[in-house]
């Protein structure tokens, strides 16, 4: 189901993002376009040893961990994949860019992820943080939620009540 959702969801296209920067594009390595492709295959965070094994079988060759965290760290660099902190995984970037006050829900339950873009967040907690005299250093915008699927899915098992 998660390949079909991904599918309609998330098509498989290994160029750049037209919002990447001519510079990403530039340097977008046959590696890096199969990291981002299979990236783009899930539609669920994927560890670096996940996309490892999956980049070994669509490339038929071996490949060592740090080439899949360079990959990993150009792709994030350029805003093309995010790390989700709470799984310690990656995404592709539904809206690429270094900062675009996205906000990644993520379901507890499957782990499907959907980035969210929300406009003006950025500005607005930078606000809030010079207000309490602070300045943000890093974002992290995550929540867990329950997908839609996974609500449906509860909703149709009986429950232990019921019994």
């Amino acid at each position: 189901m998660e390949a079909a959702i991904a599918a309609a969801a998330c098509p498989v296209d290994d160029r750049p993002r037209a919002h990447a920067s001519g510079s990403a594009v530039a340097h977008m390595t046959p590696l890096r376009r199969a990291t981002l492709a299979a990236l783009r295959q899930t539609l669920r965070p994927l560890s670096a040893y996940e996309l490892m094994e999956r980049l070994e079988r669509s490339l038929a060759r071996r490949i060592a961990p740090p080439t899949v965290y360079r990959a990993l760290n150009f792709l994030c660099r350029t805003g093309l994949a995010a790390r989700i902190e709470s799984r310690n995984a990656f995404v592709a970037r539904k809206m690429p860019s270094a900062s675009s006050g996205g906000v990644f829900f993520i379901c507890g339950c499957c782990g499907s992820t959907q980035e969210v873009g929300i406009p003006d967040l950025d500005t607005l907690l930078d606000d809030r943080a010079a207000a309490l005299g602070v300045r943000v250093e890093r974002r992290i915008m995550e929540l867990e939620v329950l997908c839609a699927d996974c609500v449906s899915a509860a909703a149709d098992r009986p429950s232990a009540a019921a019994r």
